[in-house]
């Protein structure tokens, strides 16, 4: 069978595979959350399967998957969210959010992405740990389980075991 032209290959290392096994982690509780949607389950199970034919990078599109929490009143919110991205070419954890306050106005943030990428890593990758464990305390609150999927139904059919 011909591979796809968008599939390349690369080297995993242990650090690498730390990568992979968390935003394995991540699938799994979303998967697990009592408020996750059938449609929700449906990009999650395309976001392990792409996981799972690692470091072979199949996507055609992306997919996004982690947790939003809001909090606050009409004078003063903030909305804060964590979530993984998988595309063609990397492998991310994202973070970032806003803040509203009546008298000020409001902000946005968000945190340099870690990133594992055909090329090797980038961004500050000693925070992975780090942003596991706000994911978990996040999903342990009232946050919301957020996916996006642009990615071809084909991830199923292209790639051999």
């Amino acid at each position: 069978m011909d591979e796809p032209d968008n599939k390349s290959e690369i080297e995993f290392d242990s650090d690498a595979l730390e990568f992979v096994r968390v935003a394995e982690d991540v699938a799994r509780r979303l998967i697990s959350h009592p408020k996750t949607t059938p449609r929700q389950l449906c990009t999650l199970a395309k976001a392990l399967r792409a996981l799972e034919l690692m470091p072979q990078w199949v996507m055609n599109g992306y997919i996004t998957y982690g947790v939003m929490y809001r909090a606050g009143t009409k004078e003063f919110h903030e909305m804060r969210y964590l979530q993984v991205k998988i595309d063609d070419e990397a492998l991310s954890f994202e973070d970032g959010g806003s803040t509203y306050d009546k008298s000020v106005g409001s902000d946005t943030f968000g945190n340099d992405p870690i990133v594992l990428h055909e090329n090797g890593r980038s961004g500050d990758t000693s925070r992975l740990t780090d942003w596991h464990n706000l994911f978990q305390e996040f999903l342990a609150m009232e946050s919301e389980v957020t996916t996006e999927d642009e990615c071809a139904e084909s991830i199923f059919d292209e790639v051999d075991d």
